[in-house]
């Protein structure tokens, strides 16, 4: 007959070691894993319904937070909704805005391109020459001046 070892409480395993008889050792052992098979079932059964527990108030917290967004979303939507509204109002406002723009700023084009046309019409060239000789003017003497004022007229230098 071999033996073997399980973990068993103090109590149980006083009582155990009392008893001589083995019918009487089987019995108290069978009673003692029955208690324990009770005690474990007893103790699955109180986390389960901890566990029931525990989904209701997750289910109740989730409904908060749906809930939570929800009337967010509302709120948000109201909000845009509020805003359109305003904006909807002022359109015709902005529109009578922008004609009066349009029409203050049609001449205006119409001039802008006018002096674009006679401005590329300029001879850069020539300006620059005319620049070149007005500044060679005035670094001119008084002698050399009145020379050059001169040949303008057609006169003669000796007058």
């Amino acid at each position: 007959m071999s033996k073997e070892l399980i973990w068993v409480s103090e109590e149980f395993a006083k009582k155990y070691n009392k008893i001589q008889d083995e019918n009487e050792q089987i019995k108290i052992l069978e009673e003692y894993i029955k208690s324990l098979r009770k005690s474990f079932q007893d103790e699955y059964q109180t986390n389960i319904q901890m566990l029931e527990e525990d989904l209701i108030m997750l289910k109740a917290l989730n409904l908060k937070v749906k809930q939570a967004f929800e009337k967010a979303k509302n709120e948000a939507l109201d909000a845009s909704y509020e805003i359109w509204e305003k904006y909807e109002e002022e359109i015709p406002k902005f529109n009578d805005k922008i004609k009066r723009l349009l029409r203050v700023l049609e001449p205006l084009s119409e001039k802008l391109e006018k002096i674009n046309s006679l401005l590329s019409e300029i001879n850069i060239r020539e300006l620059q020459q005319l620049a070149d000789l007005i500044t060679r003017f005035s670094n001119m003497n008084e002698k050399e001046k009145r020379v050059f004022e001169l040949l303008l007229k057609g006169g003669s230098y000796g007058n």
